[in-house]
């Protein structure tokens, strides 16, 4: 390992800490950063485009610059699993119910393991219904 793959794996840390508390500005700051030594990572690209929805994008329900780097995170890994669930989200909070469940859907062809998809599905499918077992989640903390 040499000092900078440590570095970047603290900054990712990092990163992925301030995104788990919601404080997805300074994230998004520091993304754009790390996308300098990198342009084309995945993970960067996926993390950018939930940061910028969640900090621009959703109040103005403006997708199109939180897509975009999703689109180029899948364009690299066409099954990474976050850029595939936040891009599914993005439809969720905009209402787009049918949208939401063809992207739903590519994430569970890419990995049939994806249980939130089949959750989402489920409440997108009945949007009166409270499971109980975790259901509505993108109505919770999500936007919409």
């Amino acid at each position: 390992k040499t000092a900078r793959t440590d570095e970047s794996f603290a900054q990712r840390s990092l990163i992925r800490a301030l995104m788990d508390k919601g404080n997805h500005k300074d994230a998004l700051a520091m993304l754009r950063q790390l996308r300098l030594g990198d342009p084309s990572d995945p993970d960067t690209l996926a993390d950018l485009g939930w940061a910028e929805w969640r900090t621009k994008g959703l109040a103005g329900k403006n997708p199109e610059e939180s897509e975009e780097y999703l689109r180029l995170a899948l364009t690299f890994n066409p099954t990474h699993r976050r850029a595939m669930e936040y891009f599914a989200s993005i439809a969720m909070d905009m209402g787009q119910v049918e949208e939401a469940k063809i992207r739903l859907n590519r994430s569970l062809e890419a990995d049939s393991g994806a249980n939130w998809a089949r959750q989402a599905i489920r409440d997108l499918d009945n949007p009166e219904v409270d499971t109980g077992k975790g259901g509505r989640f993108w109505r919770k903390g999500r936007g919409a």
